[in-house]
């Protein structure tokens, strides 16, 4: 019953912000108890299925940006692969051993991904303090900080590996904390590029179902993956997404990425200390 009501916590913070859901669900569901692996991946794929349909949505839609996405997407499968395998092996290291090391490892982890979690909440916290102030986000700001002076050869070549390290970072986060598909890809993306607003959602439904999916396929493949966590949470969710895209028409985003904020970097110092 938690679990579902974990859910739909999740559900209503997609619906109406389009991101949050990783960050806030997988550290409660590591906190009740499941491995963190475990709570990784069932996280990763309720997101797949919920971002399925907004992916679909915008293809048809012709939203999906055509130049370098292919560079994202391929950077996050790189970065999910090098990351999930990581997290995976000392997951089962930890399980396998009750020696002091092996304790420490995990103790080590714990923190590395309590580190990562105040990074994202201090991110969303920090998205929500600026969108408050300043009321909009130009997209195309980040293209003229990062490229105003380059010749236009030299501005492509830095175009596309920017891309393919957002791709990398993002994937690597969302491996090891099932967070940033959302509130840290679109913010990155729209820094180093110059996609609309519409392409910019496009790029973050697609990623998530494109590196989410993978990653969730590498933590099956290694039995962390648990179908009936997966299905209680998803039963949550699709209702929470309906309630959260009506909350969406009355509630401030930047309040939200606030309280998210504050959320996640509280669940991050709480890992610390566990």
């Amino acid at each position: 019953m938690l679990e579902i009501l974990l859910g739909l916590v999740g559900g209503v913070l997609v619906g109406a912000t389009g991101s949050g859901f990783g960050s806030l669900i997988t550290p409660l569901l590591f906190l009740m108890g499941y491995s963190w692996p475990v709570a990784v991946g069932t996280t990763l794929g309720v997101l797949v299925a919920t971002k399925f349909a907004g992916a679909v949505t915008h293809h048809q839609l012709g939203h999906l940006p055509k130049r370098h996405i292919w560079l994202l997407l391929a950077g996050g499968l790189a970065g999910t692969l090098a990351a999930g395998a990581v997290a995976v092996s000392l997951s089962h290291a930890a399980a396998a051993s009750w020696s002091p090391s092996a304790a420490d490892g995990d103790r080590w982890l714990t923190r590395l991904i309590a580190a990562l979690l105040i990074g994202i909440g201090g991110f969303a916290l920090g998205q929500g303090i600026w969108k408050k102030s300043a009321n909009a986000v130009d997209a195309n700001a980040g293209e003229s900080l990062l490229t105003a002076a380059a010749p236009t050869t030299a501005k492509h070549r830095l175009h596309r590996v920017a891309v393919f390290g957002v791709g990398l970072g993002t994937g690597a986060g969302m491996a090891l904390t099932s967070a940033g598909s959302g509130s840290v890809l679109v913010p990155a993306l729209a820094f180093v590029t110059d996609w609309t607003t519409s392409q910019l959602a496009a790029a973050s439904n697609v990623f998530g179902v494109v590196v989410g999916g993978f990653a969730v396929l590498i933590f099956s493949r290694a039995g962390e993956f648990a179908w009936p966590l997966f299905t209680r949470v998803l039963i949550g969710a699709l209702p929470g997404l309906y309630v959260g895209a009506l909350l969406s028409r009355r509630i401030k985003r930047h309040w939200l990425l606030i309280g998210l904020g504050l959320v996640t970097l509280a669940l991050g110092v709480r890992l610390i200390f566990k």
